[in-house]
């Protein structure tokens, strides 16, 4: 699940605060906080808008008029649209409001949701995940895991065995944009 970081969207406004972007809703960017709306179609004229690319997979796009003055990591919305990347920085207005678009996912256990025929392979044992059971997913590439306590899979080693992203069970996200 893709997420945006926010400047000062925190309990005590400081710090940086993440926003979950949910799959078909699009997001409302402007001078304010970002905005949730059930579809594009919600969104007055002249915003700029996030929105889930139509069968793209989990991918997300950022849609901006010139008049919305948004800019995508320093640059000009070239074409008024673009397919966003893991740590995009986002800012939008003369006031610099800025944010940050992330695809990493916080890892934490819970119920498989897939399972039946077709179930899929734990990427550590290779066995099957039964629906239901315990799992979690790499924040890195999404890649699913067993995570009980017989078989601890995904922190069985420090990182994904796909990606290499490292495999803690906090709920926390190894990058945010304090740094950026």
């Amino acid at each position: 699940m893709a997420v945006l970081w926010l400047r000062g969207a925190g309990a005590a406004g400081e710090g940086w605060a993440c926003m979950a972007l949910e799959g078909g809703e699009a997001v409302e960017l402007g001078a304010g906080p970002p905005r949730r709306r059930r579809s594009a179609e919600d969104v007055p004229g002249g915003r700029a808008l996030v929105v889930p690319l139509r069968g793209g997979g989990g991918r997300w796009v950022v849609v901006a008029p010139p008049a919305a003055c948004l800019r995508l990591n320093g640059l000009a919305l070239a074409g008024g649209i673009r397919v966003l990347r893991d740590r995009d920085e986002i800012r939008i207005g003369d006031d610099g409001v800025t944010m940050y678009f992330s695809t990493e996912t916080a890892a934490r256990v819970v119920p498989f949701a897939g399972g039946g025929t077709g179930a899929a392979a734990c990427a550590r044992c290779r066995q099957p995940i039964a629906g239901g059971s315990p799992s979690a997913c790499c924040g890195g590439c999404g890649i699913a895991y067993h995570a009980s306590d017989e078989l601890p899979c995904f922190e069985y080693a420090a990182g994904c065995a796909v990606c290499g992203h490292p495999t803690v069970l906090d709920g926390e996200f190894r990058w945010t944009p304090e740094g950026a």
